[in-house]
């Protein structure tokens, strides 16, 4: 299988790794637009964040293979209001 046949593909009863990744960049908008000026911490599962590295890190979507989060990892990553900035990426020093 392709990587754009992966990326559309639905399984039955499922979505696909676009309209996954399309659902969590709008929620990833609505939180910002909802808590500009605060610090806003989102806890998700590794897919999520694999799925989203592309989008906040401005990279083509195949770059989401590179990362795999650790249970319990921390990601976060500033933002200036338009582009975002890696801070710690799969962080598990704290554990």
């Amino acid at each position: 299988m392709s990587l754009e046949e992966r990326y559309t593909y639905i399984p039955p009863e499922g979505e696909s790794w676009q309209e996954f990744e399309t659902r969590l960049i709008a929620s990833l908008k609505r939180i910002l637009n909802e808590n500009q000026g605060k610090t806003i911490v989102v806890v998700s599962h590794g897919g999520a964040i694999r799925a989203s590295m592309p989008y906040l890190l401005n990279v083509p979507k195949e770059e989401s293979f590179k990362y795999d989060p650790a249970n319990a990892s921390i990601t976060s990553f500033d933002f200036d209001g338009e582009k975002f900035f890696p801070k710690t990426i799969n962080d598990t020093s704290h554990l």
